[in-house]
């Protein structure tokens, strides 16, 4: 199952989607279920609302009811997600 998140308005208009895909990983002898965070997407109007990190939140909250304990992506936009409490080394991001 992928999971994948997104906020309408009341119009029933997209502003944001945010997508995880899961993993299983090898850590040791256990497989662990994480995801990758895909490309997030947010409608210009509502950028600098504080939109995207509860878009990104109820994203988590979902991965992790559905047992995705680890969750990584690619991104040039380390200060970003640090503002979100991310940890970051490289263009590599962790939660």
């Amino acid at each position: 199952k992928k999971v994948f998140c997104y906020i309408e308005n009341e119009e029933g208009e997209v502003l944001g989607v945010q997508g995880m895909i899961p993993f299983e990983l090898h850590v040791g002898k256990q497989l662990m279920l994480s995801a990758k965070s895909e490309t997030s997407y947010l409608a210009q109007s509502t950028q600098g609302k504080g939109l995207f990190k509860k878009l990104y939140q109820k994203t988590l909250d979902d991965a992790h009811t559905n047992g995705i304990d680890h969750v990584w992506g690619f991104t040039s936009l380390g200060p970003v997600w640090k503002k979100l409490g991310f940890e970051v080394q490289n263009t590599s991001l962790f939660q």
